[in-house]
């Protein structure tokens, strides 16, 4: 598994909430709508963790 790091990409339009994530999806055929709100949960998913992670990286080295 390769790592990379989670910076910003301009490629993709980011969107300003789920209902509007949601509307998007749900403007596809129902065949891909699973699998991209399985992707986009999955990317929320690791936006999380990754968000938790960093807010202790700097709160330790705050208190450091």
């Amino acid at each position: 598994m390769r790592k990379q790091d989670l910076g910003y990409n301009g490629l993709f339009h980011e969107p300003e909430s789920w209902d509007e994530l949601l509307d998007w999806i749900d403007r596809h055929n129902s065949a891909d709508r699973p699998h991209l709100l399985t992707s986009a949960g999955m990317a929320a998913n690791m936006t999380a963790v990754h968000a938790v992670k960093l807010h202790n990286s700097i709160k330790e080295s705050d208190n450091g």
